[in-house]
Parts: structure tokens; sequence; C-alpha cells
């Protein structure tokens, strides 16, 4: 933000009008020196610190942001839009609590504040208070009709609730409302993907019509060495470098990377480090911190880096940064691992996958605009929180009754599957369901689980609703209480079957016929346990029950899963590394062979 020196006029309003007309004409550096001077001669100009505090804000310096927003509304704090730009600090440094009782400050000095609104609406999302969320963002709309952050804020809190259906109305109306709101967007395609059945073919277009907001951009001379075998940049972009089911499965890369050959990069949009970022970052690893930084900012970081390969790990899930990728600032860029899903974004070239949950035979090649890299046996490898807990011992003939579950979003539930978990516990009459979640912390959302499994003849009583833990090591030993993990479907899990495999509890799937309905199916054929994988909701139950009822069998595996797992490639972080390493190595020779490379 620096730029030439600027001589400050007389009076202090004089250099404050100066300074916003540098900022309304991009000449951010010469607006910052204006109220650096300002500050110099006044440092408790409070219009100076608020101004000098949002340029800040807008260039991603949180902590120096926070800290001239806090005088400035100490000293003058009756301003309302000073509490709430202070609060959107506090928010994209992850501190909701510190951030909701800022943005509530905020609307008591003005009640109609819609921004404050809609950002308190948000704060409780994130503080998975979702009802509440709800609320406030209903009362946003009431406000302003035509908000569609709000419409976004109220999408995201009928989601986390399992709303899909009114969460995609949400949606739809917060990108009618907002065309160039990208982030409403993404949660659109996501969320499409948690209704019990979309159409391939008008999911695929709906991921072309948000690539349509990014033209193509203009051909660039990249400064990479066009040489297929010299150590090669690779950058990994992300928000969950922590204790998050993305960092649990790239951790396994990040500390298997044969530094010879290559040199990492993690641009981390982190916005509360946890042990597993302090993991990752002790690494020899360049590490890049981007939270709060503008896409043009980060863009520009990383051509200064001079990737070669840049890696998305988001999609369109929370925090992404596909803005980026869209100006293609590094020669080849992959999606990989965060999203189950073409991202739509014509500068994405590779998409890394596997045979299981994108048969070459099916369609998913021609519904990509990426080209599909299938990283056979399986596109995953697992490592587990540390420190995890031993596998527990099978329960004793009479301890307990059978116990089903499902640690699984809330989001990922809907009706056809709970309608197909009715059916397997009213074949086995004495069964209880356990269902762990976030959501479920929430009241309402609970009532409303136990009323739709109700509709079915399932007495609540049956029923076991958790909510979200803490601590990874005591949400692992949970797994003790299963006998039985019963996948979701038409949306698999991911980290929730391998941590259930881990602590040795067998997981029931149905392949679906779309990626984010055939994860199980990799995850379970990776430790050879086909008999596991349905094809049909018939056989989902039949599965299902059938090993709720072999006791013998549920100890065997209780017993050794967790070595099968071992011995198996989805935890094999060498050998799965390497073929990755290969991946990124084949990729790169096309480049260099393309057309594009001599652009």
């Amino acid at each position: 933000m620096m730029s030439r020196r600027v001589q400050a006029p007389t009076t202090v309003q004089q250099a404050i009008e100066l300074a916003l007309t540098h900022e309304r004409s991009g000449r951010f550096g010469d607006a910052e020196q204006l109220y650096r001077a300002i500050l110099q001669q006044h440092p408790n100009e409070p219009n100076a610190l608020y101004l000098l505090g949002r340029l800040a804000l807008r260039f991603g310096h949180l902590a120096g942001a926070e800290q001239l927003l806090r005088r400035a509304t100490t000293i003058v704090p009756g301003v309302a839009q000073w509490h709430n730009d202070l609060g959107v600090v506090l928010r994209s440094m992850g501190r909701f609590d510190d951030a909701a009782e800022t943005f509530r400050a905020a609307i008591a000095l003005k009640p109609h504040l819609v921004e404050a609104v809609g950002n308190l609406s948000a704060c409780y999302g994130e503080r998975g208070e979702f009802v509440e969320s709800a609320v406030w963002a209903q009362r946003a709309i009431e406000i302003d009709p035509n908000h569609g952050a709000a419409y976004n804020n109220l999408g995201n809190a009928l989601s986390r609730q399992g709303r899909a259906a009114e969460a995609v109305a949400a949606y739809r109306r917060a990108v009618e409302l907002q065309p160039a709101a990208a982030r409403a967007h993404s949660n659109l395609l996501l969320e499409l993907h948690y209704l019990p059945e979309v159409d391939p073919e008008v999911m695929f277009a709906e991921h072309l019509a948000f690539g349509r907001r990014f033209p193509s951009p203009a051909a660039a001379r990249f400064p990479n060495r066009r040489e297929p075998n010299r150590r090669l940049r690779v950058g990994y972009v992300s928000a969950d470098f922590r204790a998050h089911s993305v960092g649990y499965f790239i951790d396994v890369a990040l500390d298997k990377h044969d530094r010879n050959g290559f040199e990492v990069f993690c641009y981390s949009d982190v916005a509360t480090p946890d042990g597993l970022t302090q993991r990752m970052q002790a690494r020899p690893i360049a590490w890049r911190a981007i939270n709060g930084m503008p896409n043009e900012a980060v863009e520009q970081l990383i051509r200064r880096d001079q990737i070669d390969i840049l890696v998305d790990l988001a999609g369109h899930s929370a925090k992404n940064r596909l803005a980026v990728f869209a100006k293609r600032p590094a020669p080849v860029q992959v999606s990989y691992l965060g999203y189950p899903d073409t991202t739509g974004v014509a500068a994405m070239d590779y998409r890394i996958t596997d045979s299981r949950v994108d048969p070459p035979d099916s369609d998913a090649d021609r519904l990509s605009v990426e080209k599909l890299h299938r990283l056979d046996p399986c596109a995953w490898c697992f490592r587990p929180h540390e420190p995890h807990p031993p596998v527990p011992p099978p329960p004793r003939e009479g301890d307990r009754p059978v116990t089903f579950g499902t640690f699984n979003a809330i989001p990922k539930l809907n009706e056809p599957l709970i309608a197909t978990w009715a059916q397997i516990l009213r074949a086995v009459p004495d069964a209880r369901f356990l269902i762990k979640s976030l959501a479920l912390g929430d009241t309402q959302t609970a009532d409303r689980i136990r009323d739709q499994f109700a509709a079915h003849s399932v007495a609540a009583e049956r029923l076991d609703l958790r909510s979200h833990t803490d601590d990874p090591s005591q949400h692992l030993a949970m797994y003790a209480e299963l006998d039985v993990a019963l996948d979701t479907f038409p949306y698999n899990g991911t980290t929730t079957t391998c941590e259930a495999m881990w602590m040795g509890v067998p997981v029931v799937t149905l392949a679906a016929r779309t990626h984010a309905g055939r994860v199980g199916a990799s995850l379970l054929a990776a430790v050879r346990l086909e008999e596991l994988i349905a094809a049909n909701r018939e056989a989902y139950v039949q599965v299902a029950v059938d090993l709720a009822r072999d006791r013998g069998r549920l100890t065997d595996l209780r017993q050794g899963l967790r070595q099968r797992m071992l011995a198996s490639p989805l935890m094999n972080g060498f050998d799965f590394t390497r073929r990755l390493e290969a991946a990124y190595r084949s990729m790169w020779g096309h480049w260099c062979n393309s057309r594009r490379a001599s652009v």
C-alpha cells in the first residue's frame, strides 16, 4: 500500500477529503500516507483512525485494522457503522463471540442498519446457532427485501438445519439480487448436492453458469522454465489447513512430498490456527498466510512465487478462492479434495479423482470442465487426528442393544435417507440410532429430526442426538458406542467413514451415480470391504440388518479394521504421495509441450 510522498493539505478535513479522493481513484498508497500524516500530528483524530482502519481491512491487515477501529470507536462510541466494521474485522479473525457483541452494539445504535443485522446473522451461524441465524437473516430481509447477503445468510442457516430445498430457494434469490456475488452462487452449487435427486446434466449446467462469471483471462507469458524434469513449485490453496476434513487428508502429502523434486507452498486462509496448522507449518513448507487478503493480492502473491502447479482444495466450499484461479496465476491449475464435482471454472485444468468415484465408462469426463486425472486405486489418503484413542473392545452379548449411527453433517440428511434408516430400525426392533452433528446443539433442529423419524414409526427414545465435540480425541472415542455406521446418500461421508473404520466400526454405503455418492464405495474398496457397498436402497437395508445381526462379524471387524486400514492404499502415505507427484509431473509435462507454454 506504500506509494510516493504526498504533501498533506493545511487542515485535517481537507486532508481527509483528499485521501478519500485518492481511495476512490484507486490510489490507496497515497490515501494511506495522508491518513498517517494526519495521525502523526493528531494521534486521536477519530475519522483518520477509522478510515485508515477501513483501508487496512480492505488489504487484509486485520490486526492493524482492529487496533485502529477500536481506538476510533473508543473515542467516538456512537457511530454504528464503525462498530459494524470492527465486527467485520473480528469475524474475519474467527473471533465470533467478540464480533457478535460488536454487531449488537452497532444495531443498538442503529436498529435498521441492515449490514450489521446481516453480519450478526452470519456470526450466529458460525457459532452453530442456526435457528437464531435464520431469525436475524429474516429480520435483515424485513429491513431490506432486496438485500442479497441476507438471503445468502438465510440459505446458510437453513442448510445447516437440513432444510435443503428451502436453502436452495434462498440462495437462488441471493444470486438474483446480487449477480456479482460469487459466494452465494458457490453456496447454491454445494447445496444442490444435498437434494435427494438432481439430474447430473442440470447440475453441470449450473456449474457452467458459475464459470461464465469469469471471462477467460488474457494470455500471459509465464516466467516458469519449461523443463519437464526440474524441481517444481506446487502451491496448495485452502482455508482448511487445520483440524478439518481437508486437513486430515492433505496432511499426508504435505508430510511425504519429495523435497528434492517439489518445493511446497501453502496459501493458508485459516482464521484460527490449531495444532494441526502448527504441525504443517513446522515442515519445510513456504507458508503464506492469506486470511483477510483480497483476491487480487493473493493472485499477485502466487505470481511472485512463480508457482508451477496451483492446487485448489476448496471447490465451492466455504472461503474458496476460485476467483483467484479464474485469473490463472499459475501455468497448471488443479482441483482436488474439497469438492465433489466440477468447479465450472474454465481456467481449472485438472480435477483429481479415481475410477471408483468417476468410472471411465460413465458421463463423468463429459460433465466436467476439468480433465479428470484418476489417481487409482484411491484418490484419498487418510491420517487420523493425533493423539487418537485405541480401538475399544467389542461390546459383549447383552451389554447393550445394537447401535447404528452416523456422524455426518445434518445437511446431508434428507427424507429418502431417513425413511431408509427408519426401515433398518424397524427391521432390528431393539436397535438404537446415534446421530452426532453440530446442528443438533440447536433444540429446534433436533426436534425436527425426531419428528422425521416419528413419521416413519421410530420412537424418539430410540434416537440419541448429540452435538459437536470440540476435542477431536473425544469425538473419535464416541465411535466406541457404535456397532454399525450408516453412510449418507446421495452425498456420502469421507472423513466420517475413515474415522469410523479407524475406530473399528464398519460402514455401510450406497453407491449412487455421482462423485458425491460414490466416495464411500472408493474408501470401502480400498480396505477390501466391497460387501458393505450397496447398489440400491433395498440392498443398503439388507446389508445393514445382516451386519447388525452378526455379532461375530462385528467383533472380527472391531478387532481387525484398524490394521486392515494401515495395510491398505487408504493409509499408505508414501505410495499415495508418489502417485500424486507422478500426476503433477504428467500435468507439468503436458503444459511444457502445449501451445499455452509458448504464449
